[in-house]
C-alpha cells in the first residue's frame, strides 16, 4: 500500500485530497475506488485511491472527540 490522504473536498469530476505533510493534490474522480466523502482516509494504490475504512473511523472518532470536549 501506499501513501495516505484525507479527502479535503470534492468538486464534481475532481477530488482535492491532502497528504498528511500538508501539500494539496487534485486528482480525477475515476481514480479513487468506493463512495468516498469529505473527510475520509484513502490510501494510494497504484494508481488507484481506496479508502482506509479503519483510519478513516480513527479520525472522526477522535475528532467527535475533541468536538465534546470543546463544550464542557
Amino acid at each position: 500500500m501506499g501513501d495516505k490522504y484525507i479527502v479535503d473536498r470534492i468538486e464534481e469530476n475532481h477530488v482535492i485530497l491532502e497528504s498528511f505533510n500538508g501539500d494539496m493534490i487534485d486528482i480525477m474522480r475515476s481514480k479513487t475506488k468506493g463512495d468516498i466523502k469529505d473527510g475520509d482516509i484513502l490510501i494510494k494504490n497504484g494508481d488507484i485511491f481506496i479508502i482506509d475504512v479503519e483510519e478513516t473511523l480513527k479520525r472522526k472518532q477522535a475528532i467527535n472527540k475533541m468536538m465534546k470536549n470543546m463544550w464542557k
